[in-house]
C-alpha cells in the first residue's frame, strides 16, 4: 500500500564541530512516496546505530532526542545513556538505541509527502579529536546496558498492517561522522 523512503538530508551535520549539550547529531527525511490509493504510512519508532571514540563519564546521563520538523518541537522519543549503569570511573561511549512503539510518538505521513527529523544528542564530554558516527541501520543489537535486545532501525504500519521493518532497500544509510 504505503512506500517509505529515507535518506539523510542535504545539510546533516558531518565533519567539524563544536560539542554541545544539545548538539544536532543528524537530520534526515523519510518520504512516503505516491501511491495509487493515497495511502497514508505511520513512522513507529526509529532506531540509531551510535559508535565513535566520545567517552562519558560513569554518574552521567546523556539524552538522545528525536525530533520532527524541528528541534524547537516536543521530542517524538528519548533515549538516556546512564552513567549509573557503569562502574565508577570507567569511560562509557555512546552505543546502539532500543527505541519501541511504546517509546515515541507516532508520525503519519501522507501519500506523496515527507517529513524531517532531527536527532540532538549531549556531547559534551566530547574533546578535540574525538568523533562520532551515526547510522539508520536496518537491524542493530544494543549494548546491554540498554537491554541487549535486537532492534529495527524504523517500524512504520500503512494502517493495514501494523508492523512493518526496514529492509536492506531501504537501510543502512551510511554512517555520517561528526569530528570534534
Amino acid at each position: 500500500r504505503a512506500k517509505l523512503n529515507i535518506a539523510w538530508a542535504t545539510d546533516t551535520p558531518s565533519g567539524l564541530n563544536s560539542a554541545r549539550a544539545d548538539q544536532n547529531i543528524a537530520k534526515f527525511t523519510i518520504t512516503n512516496t505516491a501511491n495509487s490509493g493515497g495511502y497514508s504510512a505511520t513512522v513507529k519508532y526509529l532506531n540509531f546505530s551510535l559508535s565513535g571514540t566520545i567517552s562519558n563519564t560513569a554518574g552521567t546521563d546523556r539524552t538522545l532526542s528525536i525530533y520532527k520538523d524541528s528541534t524547537s518541537t516536543t521530542a517524538l522519543g528519548t533515549t538516556t545513556f546512564k552513567g549509573t549503569s557503569m562502574a565508577s570511573g570507567t569511560a562509557y561511549s555512546y552505543s546502539n538505541t532500543n527505541i519501541d512503539n511504546a517509546g515515541m510518538t507516532d508520525v503519519e505521513i501522507s501519500a506523496n509527502s515527507s517529513k524531517t527529523f532531527y536527532v540532538t544528542l549531549d556531547t559534551t564530554p566530547a574533546v578535540a579529536t574525538n568523533s562520532l558516527s551515526i547510522t539508520i541501520p536496518n537491524y542493530h543489537v544494543t549494548k546491554s546496558t540498554l537491554g541487549g535486545v535486537g532492534a529495527f532501525g524504523i517500524g512504520w504500519s500503512d494502517g493495514v498492517t501494523t508492523t512493518i521493518v526496514g529492509n536492506d532497500t531501504l537501510l543502512p544509510l551510511g554512517y555520517k561522522t561528526i569530528t570534534y
